[in-house]
């Protein structure tokens, strides 16, 4: 997982909590990595002691950590509070090079190759109304404006998603205070598609993207706004898909300061674990119910196929799946269409395309040529 920003099937921005890694790289244990209105410190993760600060760098946001010019060496990344955008060495902090944007405060940066070139992109939302692109090497690439008037104490961020647009680079998601949102192409910066929503987000990361409702095809976003709903939008064109609200006495007003889609107990039905704001402090997970029976999680840490040593459920081959009579799989299209059932060995014949293929508790995605 990048740092600030999620790989894989799900989405989503951890800026609520602070970066733990090892940015020196030769310190057992692990540091903890803090912005505060004092300074950006390193401290040891096992006794709190300060291993570096650097006073100059101050930011109410979170910071993010990777090698981002693909040097070998970690860098610090933190956009402050005054519109200047800091990567810091890991070893020390000190700087490494500043990018002087001339806007405000900035969001937690979400971090990633998005054109597989090698060289980390970063994105920031900054007060002013601009969400912005810098490249690992410290240069600005470009800012678009309009799409993240983010508020100062809920600093809300960028979210890296897929290709929504299918042109090879993976594209950023962004939802503001004032109920802008939007999807913009993390290469070029054009928008692919925007909405004024009916709720403002308010928190550090109010929207996940994630591919968890089997009715509607590709991805969708889940949005975490401000008055207590989870509202859910299709990833590829903004649509509105449906909403849950909370009632009851975490309902109303900052009952939803994030949520995380998430299978939590292993059963490979998704979950979203949601948290409150300050003034409603409550964590509940919800099964994602909404529409029939729960939806699949493609992205189990320990899928079928990543189990060594243990005997082979099913392989891969030409023109299906040879199935080795191990309990039952049921297999699914990508639209959540049930395929198929067996609990004998054999072939299983698919045409081409990608699957989902279900076996006890766990699921795994293949591809059928």
């Amino acid at each position: 997982m990048s740092s600030g920003g999620r790989t894989g099937r799900y989405f989503g921005v951890h800026t609520w909590a602070k970066l733990i890694t090892d940015p020196r790289g030769w310190i057992p244990g692990n540091e903890v990595v803090v912005a505060t209105r004092s300074g950006t410190y390193a401290l040891n993760g096992n006794t709190g002691a300060v291993v570096w600060s650097n006073t100059s760098v101050v930011s109410d946001a979170a910071v993010a950590i990777a090698d981002v010019d693909n040097d070998g060496e970690i860098e610090v990344i933190v956009a402050d509070n005054f519109g200047r955008f800091y990567a810091l060495r890991g070893t020390d902090g000190s700087v490494k090079w500043e990018v002087v944007t001339g806007l405000f405060y900035g969001s937690a940066p979400a971090v990633e190759d998005v054109d597989g070139d090698g060289i980390k992109e970063i994105f920031v939302n900054f007060g002013g109304n601009y969400t912005c692109r810098i490249n690992g090497t410290g240069s600005l690439a470009w800012c678009v404006y309009g799409y993240s008037r983010i508020s100062f104490n809920g600093l809300e961020s960028v979210v890296i998603g897929p290709d929504i647009n299918g042109n090879g680079t993976k594209d950023i998601f962004t939802a503001d205070y004032y109920r802008n949102f939007a999807a913009i192409d993390g290469g070029t910066g054009s928008v692919i598609w925007s909405r004024t929503v009916t709720y403002e987000a308010h928190s550090h990361a109010p929207i996940t993207v994630g591919d968890f409702d089997m009715t509607n095809p590709g991805y969708e976003i889940l949005f975490a706004n401000h008055n207590g709903y989870l509202d859910v939008y299709s990833a590829s064109n903004g649509n509105f898909l449906w909403s849950f609200s909370f009632g009851g006495p975490v309902g109303g007003c900052c009952a939803s300061g994030y949520a995380l889609i998430v299978d939590v107990d292993g059963d490979t039905c998704v979950e979203i674990v949601v948290r409150g704001e300050a003034s409603a402090p409550n964590l509940r997970v919800y099964r994602s119910n909404n529409v029939g029976s729960c939806y699949l999680s493609y992205d189990d840490p320990v899928a079928v196929r990543e189990e060594e040593g243990k005997e082979r459920v099913f392989d891969v081959v030409r023109g299906g799946i040879m199935f080795y009579g191990k309990g039952k799989v049921e297999i699914y299209s990508v639209d959540g269409t049930k395929v198929g059932e067996v609990s004998k060995p054999g072939l299983i014949r698919l045409k081409n395309g990608v699957y989902i293929v279900k076996y006890g508790n766990k699921t795994e995605k293949v591809l059928i040529r």
